[in-house]
């Protein structure tokens, strides 16, 4: 009897894990979403830089976990262009 719960909790478990990585990976498409819609000159940007580091990570021979993350890292690089002012963003002269 004792193994049965275990092996049913085990399962509300998986589903669980299921769901919130399902529902984590939605938060990453859109605050990647967020990056491409602030700078439309580099949209799509984030995925290449994504794509990129992990295939190097992959012929690194890393482990999924790990291109895992630095996939969404990534993703991510960018993410101070958010809070990041248009007028400086899209300025169309050097920074100074």
């Amino acid at each position: 009897m004792l193994h049965t719960l275990l092996g049913e909790k085990n399962k509300e478990l998986e589903t669980a894990y299921a769901a919130l990585r399902d529902n984590y990976l939605e938060i990453i498409n859109v605050m990647r979403s967020m990056v491409d819609a602030k700078d439309i000159y580099t949209r799509g940007h984030s995925d290449r830089v994504a794509h990129y580091a992990a295939l190097i990570a992959k012929k690194m021979g890393k482990s999924e976990e790990y291109v895992h993350r630095i996939h969404v890292a990534g993703i991510f690089h960018d993410i101070g262009k958010i809070g990041t002012a248009d007028e400086i963003l899209l300025k169309n002269s050097r920074l100074t």
